[in-house]
């Protein structure tokens, strides 16, 4: 009886093992395949980004002004560089998807400050290490929904 028994469990983890096992696989083939796709994506990021603009923002004439005081006021320079900002509530993982788009861990030193609470109080502006990608700057923006950043005038 005890042989019964035992090969009816052997047989069960068999079948569990061999699910574990198709599972493992196709999970497998499903990271190979968001890898390349990534791979892809970087390096179609870097062909349309390593040059620098090939003019100045075009803005309509009604906010001519208002856009040159933030350029002034943000020390933005959109005739050499690519200007990308993360903008939305707080801890919603800004500064963390910076760091993944910058290549770079989050505790890595030159990496956008990441926790539980507020970290970025001010824009902060983040270049990337690779030398193909000097004309661009991606900037960290405080979130919204704070006591130092209100949700209801954060967009404006």
């Amino acid at each position: 009886m005890k042989n019964a028994h035992t090969d009816q469990v052997v047989g069960l983890l068999t079948q569990h093992l061999s699910q574990r096992n198709e599972e493992v696989e196709r999970l497998t083939a499903d990271l190979k395949h968001l890898h390349t796709e990534f791979n892809n994506s970087k390096d179609n990021f870097v062909t349309y980004f390593k040059e620098k603009p090939k003019s100045d923002i075009e803005v309509p004439q009604h906010l001519k002004k208002i856009i040159e005081k933030a350029k002034k006021d943000l020390n933005l320079d959109t005739k050499n560089f690519y200007n990308i900002a993360f903008v939305g509530h707080t801890n919603t993982g800004k500064s963390s998807l910076i760091n993944a788009i910058r290549g770079i861990d989050d505790d890595e030193k030159g990496a956008a400050p990441v926790g539980d609470v507020e970290c970025t109080m001010v824009i902060e502006p983040y270049t990337f290490a690779d030398p193909q990608l000097k004309h661009v700057k991606i900037y960290d923006v405080p979130g919204a929904g704070t006591i130092s950043h209100d949700a209801l005038n954060y967009y404006r």
